[in-house]
């Protein structure tokens, strides 16, 4: 009986070639028949249908993506009853169970996460102002400017308080020449149309109402409405500012300006009394103050130069800070640091690794956590504790105390060669100890110290560290510091959008 005679491997490997070529050809055959699903030409028809009807100004862009927001479950529910009603027609076709989906399974996907998306900005994000009303904003858009004029009267010997709300938009405060108060607002609506716009404008045109005390400037909040106003106040008046969702910027009045923003940058500048501020999201910055500035809650960049009381700063705020000649107290507080300066003569700044001050007089403390402090020109005591960072200090006369705790980083401190003080210092046994003045080192309990008197002794200075460094360095010979007049800031100044600033040259 004959048989088959083996394929040599190179005719092996043509065969398996020739049959795999004739498979996927009988599986090309076999679906051609096939039709592909109903669902996802419906679906891609009714979307075009939908963002035509948003472009042309049919369909109202805040109302579908409302309504999407709540039914959009409704649309994956027909698409399962529409690939059921395929199923059941298709089980005794030979293609069965092999209808093309053409990427329905993502098309539902999609669907879900911007229904999904949609619910949450409807429940969360419109309602507290946040992300500038993204949906309301795929509609058309249509302008409206306004102009108001009102005169502020108040009591003999007060100061005019004006409140300014603006739940969406930019708020610009400068003083007025003619004791008037004047309202300029520059409007924009996404909406489905001409006429839904102009009802819109109407039922939102921001009034001045007068009070026994002021005024109140109030725009009404609508979630596809943007009003940005520039208000011009008498110069001794008194803004208390609320934005919502918008940068505000105060200049050239004489009392308090109280600012609450919510989500925009802050500027002030030219204020001849306090300013208080209170933020959750963006850059602030202050100029030429003439009171005290106090600022809390959380942002980015802080700039402030050229304050004549002092500089408060509670909260989270994660950019650059920038403090430039304050008359008064520093303060600045944080869940990760915390610093008080009595007198800055120079400036401070301050990220989220670094810390440094020029020119300042204590008492200073800082306790910080993983911060690299530099710190020049400092007269009077400090108090520095500090974990995982290096430390940096340059000292003047007069020297007051000073008490620097660092774990786990290297502490350099220079003092004028004609000081006077008595020092200790220590460090673990196996770091580098070293001081330009005759005082003992001596390692004992796992430890090296140096210890002993400088000069006629007095003022006390006290280091320790672990795991890093320490050295005590002899500077150039200083005499006693006297404070300084505060010159020009360079300090930069955040701008507010459209607003030209103006400068102190």
């Amino acid at each position: 009986m004959a048989t088959t005679p083996p394929y040599d491997p190179k005719s092996a490997y043509r065969q398996a070639r020739a049959q795999a070529r004739a498979q996927r050809a009988y599986w090309r055959y076999q679906t051609r028949g096939c039709s592909s699903s109903i669902v996802r030409p419906l679906v891609l028809v009714g979307a075009g249908v939908i963002a035509l009807l948003i472009e042309t100004g049919k369909l109202p862009a805040d109302l579908f993506w409302n309504w999407w927001g709540h039914w959009w479950p409704v649309l994956l529910i027909a698409i399962g009853v529409l690939l059921l009603i395929e199923y059941f027609v298709d089980r005794n076709n030979p293609c069965a169970g092999s209808r093309g989906l053409g990427g329905v399974v993502g098309l539902v996907v999609l669907l879900a996460l911007i229904g999904w998306g949609s619910n949450g900005f409807n429940h969360w994000g419109w309602q507290q102002g946040n992300w500038n009303n993204f949906w309301g904003s795929l509609g058309p858009e249509y302008n409206n400017d306004l102009q108001i004029s009102h005169p502020l009267t108040v009591g003999a010997g007060m100061t005019p308080v004006v409140n300014i709300e603006n739940p969406n938009g930019d708020v610009i405060v400068t003083p007025s020449t003619d004791g008037q108060i004047h309202l300029t607002g520059h409007q924009v609506a996404h909406i489905g149309s001409q006429d839904r716009a102009n009802q819109l404008f109407a039922d939102t045109k921001p009034q001045i109402d007068p009070t026994a005390t002021g005024a109140n400037i109030v725009v009404p909040s609508r979630d596809n409405l943007s009003d940005d106003l520039t208000v011009e106040l008498p110069p001794q008046s008194s803004a208390v500012i609320r934005s919502d969702h918008g940068d505000v910027t105060v200049e050239g009045l004489k009392s308090n300006a109280d600012i609450t923003a919510n989500r925009g940058d802050v500027r002030v500048q030219d204020i001849g009394s306090d300013v208080h501020v209170q933020m959750q999201h963006g850059d602030f910055s202050a100029r030429n103050v003439q009171g005290s500035v106090t600022m809390s809650g959380r942002g980015g960049d802080v700039t402030l130069s050229q304050v004549q009381g002092g500089a408060s700063i509670n909260g989270e705020f994660f950019g650059d800070t920038h403090l430039e000649q304050i008359g008064g107290q520093v303060q600045f507080r944080s869940s990760r640091t915390q610093i008080t300066v009595p007198h800055l003569l120079g400036s401070m700044t301050l990220d989220s690794g670094d810390l440094g001050i020029q020119q300042a007089s204590g008492p200073i403390t800082i306790a910080a956590h993983a911060k690299d402090m530099d710190l020049t020109g400092i007269t009077g005591g400090l108090n520095i504790q500090d974990n995982d960072g290096d430390i940096s200090v340059t000292t003047g006369l007069p020297l007051g105390d000073i008490r620097i705790a660092n774990h786990t980083g290297d502490v350099t401190l220079t003092v004028p060669a004609n000081a006077n003080f008595n020092f200790r210092g220590t460090t673990s046994q196996d770091e580098n100890l070293q001081t330009s003045f005759s005082l003992p080192v001596v390692t004992q309990d796992g430890q090296q110290m140096a210890q002993g008197k400088v000069g006629s002794g007095g003022a006390t200075v006290d280091i320790s560290t672990t795991h890093g460094s320490l050295e005590l360095n002899k500077g150039d010979a200083a005499v006693p510091m006297t404070p300084g007049v505060a010159g020009h800031s360079k300090a930069p100044h955040f701008k507010s959008k459209g607003h030209v600033e103006s400068t102190l040259e």
